[in-house]
């Protein structure tokens, strides 16, 4: 989770392998957790997919519109609505860019250590969230 000038909030725990992004979120945000995204305004891409339905607390949920059954292209509102949802979330994108300019984040990790992984990316993101401030 991060704000438009690039700072991250919040990373959760890396994956091995893929794995869904929603699938993902649901376990770590279960059931008792589903007021934890009341009063927030997210932008999502379509990785997220049900979190409309499961998590219906939001103040307002920004997610691209895809073709329904049977349309072959998305309509000139359909495309629209897609390019302002994909300006509210390129600084997601920007930010993990920011972090992955440390070469461990984009190469081959083979460290074996028990949630190496995790403080990897945790120092990455801290030092990008600093470059950041000391910027600002």
């Amino acid at each position: 989770m991060t704000t438009p000038n690039k700072y991250t909030h919040y990373l959760g725990p890396t994956t091995q392998g893929s794995c869904h992004d929603y699938f993902m979120l649901l376990l770590e945000f279960p059931e008792r957790y589903k007021n934890w995204f009341s009063n927030i305004e997210l932008s999502a891409d379509l990785g997220y997919i049900g979190l409309k339905k499961d998590y219906q607390n939001f103040v307002k949920l920004h997610m691209p519109q895809k073709k329904k059954s049977g349309q072959k292209y998305l309509t000139e509102e359909q495309k629209e609505h897609n390019k302002n949802v994909g300006k509210r979330r390129v600084f997601v994108e920007n930010a993990i860019a920011g972090f992955k300019r440390f070469y461990i984040l984009v190469n081959t990790f083979r460290n074996k250590l028990l949630n190496f992984d995790d403080k990897v990316i945790e120092i990455a993101t801290s030092l990008n969230n600093l470059n950041i401030k000391l910027n600002t």
